[in-house]
């Protein structure tokens, strides 16, 4: 399956919010693993406003619209004067919890990189020349390692980009 970051629209965080209700099915594990991560998500989604300090993104299937998103990614746009874009944060659908699951790890990476082509993106329309991406949890840090060095030993993108691993930090450098 194809993702790809996108806006939010309130009515896609509101078909997000029930879809993943609907995975979770127990109200009280929602409300201590998901309510805040909503409301946050609801309040970030003014693009234009430049007194937010972060944005809530989605990852949804490409070319479907108006559809529940896989994931909900937290990046910084305009970090006071820096030119760099950081993603923050990416929480999965909990559809996706099943980390055993073979077919859940391969969706995991393809999220993944759907988030980074998507800072990519947003980099070069802020005119960042330096993207960060923070792996909260081992796993995704683990990720964070194999996109290194799946970028840094491909022909393809060696002479446009240039990652290294920093602390808990995968920068990208943009040439």
């Amino acid at each position: 399956m194809s993702y790809q970051l996108q806006r939010f629209s309130l009515e896609s965080v509101h078909l997000t919010l029930q879809d993943w209700q609907t995975a979770v099915q127990d109200d009280d594990l929602f409300a201590l693993e998901y309510q805040d991560l909503f409301k946050w998500t609801e309040s970030h989604i003014q693009y234009e406003d430049k007194h937010l300090e972060s944005y809530a993104y989605g990852i949804f299937t490409k070319d479907s619209p108006n559809t529940a998103a896989h994931a909900i990614v937290d990046i910084i746009q305009r970090p006071h004067g820096r030119r760099q874009t950081k993603l923050l944060k990416l929480v999965v659908s909990p559809q996706f919890a099943d980390d055993t699951d073979v077919n859940n790890l391969n969706t995991l990476v393809d999220l993944m990189l759907a988030a980074v082509l998507g800072t990519v993106e947003i980099s070069g329309r802020n005119s960042s020349s330096t993207i960060k991406i923070y792996g909260r949890t081992n796993a995704m840090l683990g990720v964070l390692r194999k996109l290194n060095d799946t970028i840094t030993n491909s022909p393809t993108f060696t002479k446009s980009i240039t990652t290294k691993i920093a602390g808990r930090w995968l920068e990208i450098s943009l040439t």
